[in-house]
């Protein structure tokens, strides 16, 4: 039994989908159990939302269900892949969340962390509580700028520096070439500059 969960730790990803193609529905959610956090950090950076990322790894998922047949393990890479599927729910997603009323970054992260606040100021002090409360302000300024790019730039960018796909598979997943890419994500990077450096300016 241990050897047997080995062996299936160390398939590739190419070829669990190959195990799926060929009707191991078990396959399918051993790839789910590998890429569901990658997904949700994707999404949580490209959207915002605990919850809409969630349903957003779920729907990618479906579609992988729904049109696995189609990917070919001799021309691209899993991730590249499925990343594709993702970039589309995520333009699929923005410009329908665009003609109507959106969340706010602060009223999602009041939810999912408030509660984990509480019981963290009374397990290590203030001080501590305190630290923890300037990193996560941190980050949710990190992710609001994020946020605020174009869309291509947001998606370069989480895919390159959160996700670590290589310009060639960014591009892949984009339908653009490569020097297209490296300008997006240079552009990505100045304006987040330029954005947390506004904020720090701010008094």
């Amino acid at each position: 039994m241990m050897q047997m969960a080995a062996n299936r730790a160390s398939e590739t990803d190419e070829q669990l989908m190959a195990r799926f193609q060929a009707g191991d529905s078990t396959a399918l959610e051993e790839l789910f159990n590998r890429f569901q956090k990658p997904l949700f950090n994707f999404f949580l950076r490209t959207v915002g939302g605990r919850e809409t990322a969630e349903d957003l790894v779920q729907e990618t998922f479906l579609k992988v269900y729904r049109f696995g047949h189609t990917f070919r393990g001799s021309q691209a890479k899993f991730t590249t892949w499925l990343y594709s599927v993702a970039g589309n729910q995520c333009r699929d997603y923005l410009r329908q969340r665009s003609r109507r009323p959106e969340t706010t970054l602060d009223e999602n992260l009041e939810g999912s962390h408030a509660d984990d606040l509480v019981d963290r100021r009374l397990e290590v002090g203030v001080s501590s509580v305190e630290d923890h409360l300037i990193r996560m302000e941190l980050r949710s300024l990190l992710e609001a700028a994020i946020q605020s790019l174009p869309e291509k730039e947001r998606i370069a960018i989480v895919l390159r520096e959160y996700q670590g796909l290589e310009y060639r598979e960014i591009a892949d997943v984009l339908g653009c070439p490569i020097g297209s890419v490296k300008v997006l994500i240079f552009r990505a990077r100045q304006h987040l500059r330029q954005k947390l450096g506004d904020i720090q300016a701010t008094p």
